[in-house]
């Protein structure tokens, strides 16, 4: 569980970055797109600034889905798990059902 807790918080904070370095990045590629350049030298400058700001969103793009997948990963595998101890209780006999019903209610533990 704490596993989980870990990366749920980590997609969390990527997410939360993702989302200001974005609209960071779209800001400072506006205003290039908006400076007023004076020379061909400037405009050569201009234009690689804003290669520079697509190359990177496109890294922070690339890196926010590649977290998203982990995430998406490990709730599977949480899902199989909690699908197979499911099918496990079920081919458990009545009477052991009912024992593990018990144990857990007495400890406070769901059943």
């Amino acid at each position: 569980m704490d596993v989980l807790i870990n990366r749920y918080a980590k997609v969390i904070s990527y997410d939360y970055a993702y989302a200001f370095m974005r609209m960071a990045l779209k800001d400072v590629r506006l205003y290039l797109g908006m400076a007023k350049v004076r020379s061909k030298f400037e405009q050569e400058q201009r234009d690689r600034l804003i290669d520079n700001v697509n190359r990177l969103m496109t890294e922070i793009d690339s890196e926010h889905q590649k977290a998203l997948v982990r995430v998406r990963e490990a709730r599977s595998l949480v899902d199989d798990l909690q699908a197979i101890e499911r099918e496990m209780r079920l081919s458990l006999p009545t009477s052991i059902r009912n024992m593990q019903d018990i144990g857990n209610l007495i400890k406070g533990d769901r059943g």
